[in-house]
């Protein structure tokens, strides 16, 4: 089992009397975290302190397998800038999910001992993002580089005040940006379109970017690889030359062994002696398997995870993980909300299918660690899809039932090179338009937070997301959960939930009308009624 690293609050110290380099910043981490340096991390800080100090603007891309340790990168860089702020005064860690935010913030301060920031929806620690490194949800990232806090829309709509506006945003151009697994996101229309739009500005003015993937579709890349060249910036892709070191002599060693298998199947191949992990694609899915496996399996530590908790109780479930992530033998049900970034490994994955990028991430979670050397997956080929694009799932469980043929021979889940081939027949084309009119208000320095809000709210009256799909806090308690219209028009439908405006109920009122309602500045508090969530099971529909 992996060893948990200490809190070492003299790392700061030790680097300050070094030569000030990042590859020093890495070395030093490694040694008070326990890690073992690796050679592509070496690789691409060498090439950082190279380029930095020449003046270049760079815009990387580190391609490596899923628990190589890529988020190192980032945490050299934060403790290298507290020494050096004259390339860049802080870094900016985004991240596609919230759960991934937590479970990095979490790491950065007990491998560092460095003070970290984490902001997202309802998480405020740092609204500048002044701390030496900041992990940030894409959503929150693209809002203020925007220079629209979501927390102040209605000051700003009342023309009380900017919000953060330029300060935010001006924070950001200073900064290093790591982006993870971004690709995971942008395959959403609207969030895609606002991304690149964000890019063209981000380049525009010089910010050096880092691409962090271990699943990057080829089409992808040669978008950014164009995009450098256009702006004058210094691209590499990282491992320039093949990858190899001990990291990846291991991985080859390690032997997984694959299958397609029906949904009815799932009590068979489940090992109570071993460590389990269910990922599925759907919250409602999620909580029958958990209920079943509860009932069924007394002597065994049995977890639920998904996204339909209130952001108190997935605090509570990060931390809980990490005990959990201890033990020899435990079940875990999740969702997707595990598939890229929590550290955690199994002995047995089962996952249903989903598409390419997001399977790859979930074997990410299968004999994980430097010293497990055999894994058990198996994919669920009958899983409902109905949240995944119809032509890449089916696409992809094609090309995985004529890998299942021949037992995924040739085929490694921890190994790029072998798996890229599907990547490359399943993502073909890549749309990357972006939105001018928001484009040229970023870009003029005249235009302030309440003119973009102008931009948001078209769209919001047009009852179109800006981004993505609208979240609605609902009170429980006092605590926050945040759900879809859709799922705000279940619970409205089963009494589920107390809506008031200014202090009185409202009588008939759907999800998307109360979301616009929200967006547009009026005051709307939602609370859910008593036996309608559990810290158990979290939201019940």
């Amino acid at each position: 089992m992996r060893k948990k690293a200490l809190n070492k609050n003299f790392i700061i110290p030790e680097f300050s009397e070094s030569s000030g380099l990042m590859i020093d910043a890495y070395k030093v981490l490694c040694r008070k975290a326990g890690f073992k340096p690796r050679s592509l991390i070496l690789e691409v800080l060498k090439s950082l302190d190279e380029d930095f100090s020449n003046n270049r603007s760079i815009l990387y891309i580190v391609k490596a397998p899923t628990g190589y340790g890529k988020t190192s990168i980032s945490l050299s860089a934060a403790l290298f800038s507290l020494k050096n702020a004259s390339f860049f005064e802080k870094v900016i860690h985004v991240l596609p999910l919230r759960a991934i935010v937590e479970d990095a913030f979490h790491k950065a301060n007990r491998y560092l001992g460095l003070a970290a920031g984490k902001q997202m929806m309802g998480v405020s620690i740092s609204p500048f993002l002044l701390y030496p490194i900041t992990f940030v949800t894409i959503d929150t990232f693209l809002w203020d580089t925007i220079k629209l806090n979501t927390k102040k829309w209605s000051e700003i709509l009342k023309e009380r005040e900017y919000g953060y506006d330029y300060f935010t945003q001006a924070s950001i151009i200073v900064s290093l940006i790591f982006f993870d697994e971004v690709h995971m996101v942008i395959e959403n229309d609207n969030l895609r379109k606002i991304f690149f739009t964000v890019l063209e500005f981000l380049t525009k003015n010089r910010v050096p970017i880092i691409f962090l993937t271990a699943t990057m579709p080829p089409s992808y890349e040669k978008h950014f690889i164009n995009l450098a060249e256009v702006k004058g910036y210094k691209y590499r892709c990282f491992p320039e030359n093949e990858l190899k070191d001990d990291f990846i002599e291991n991985e080859e060693k390690k032997v997984f062994h694959i299958r397609l298998k029906k949904s009815e199947n799932i009590g068979k191949l489940i090992d109570l002696k071993k460590r389990n992990l269910i990922i599925v694609n759907t919250v409602r899915r999620a909580v029958e398997i958990y209920k079943n496996l509860k009932r069924y399996s007394k002597d065994i530590d049995v977890m639920l995870i998904h996204g339909r908790y209130t952001l108190k109780d997935r605090e509570e479930k990060a931390k809980i993980l990490e005990k959990l992530k201890e033990k020899d033998r435990y079940i875990i049900v999740s969702t997707q909300v595990v598939e890229a970034g929590v550290d955690i490994s199994s002995d047995i994955l089962i996952t249903d299918l989903a598409p390419p990028i997001s399977l790859i991430q979930r074997m990410g979670r299968n004999a994980r660690y430097f010293d497990e050397m055999e894994g058990y997956i198996y994919i669920l080929r009958d899983a409902p899809h109905s949240i995944y694009n119809d032509y890449i799932f089916n696409k992809t469980l094609s090309i995985l039932e004529d890998l299942d043929k021949n037992r995924f021979e040739n085929f490694h889940p921890r190994l790029p090179w072998t798996y890229e081939p599907m990547l490359r027949k399943i993502y073909l084309y890549l749309n990357k338009s972006w939105d001018s009119d928001l484009y040229s208000k970023l870009m003029n320095p005249a235009s302030r937070s309440e003119d973009i809000l102008q931009l948001v709210l078209n769209k919001f009256r047009e009852g179109k997301p800006f981004m993505r799909d609208f979240l609605i806090p609902i009170y429980v308690d006092e605590d926050i959960l945040l759900v879809s219209p859709e799922i705000l028009d279940k619970l409205i439908v089963k009494n589920k939930v107390t809506i008031m405006s200014n202090g009185k109920s409202i009588g008939k009122i759907n999800g998307l009308t109360i979301a616009k309602k929200i967006s547009l500045g009026h005051r709307i508090r939602i609370e859910l009624h008593k036996n309608s969530y559990t810290k158990e099971l979290g939201l019940i529909i």
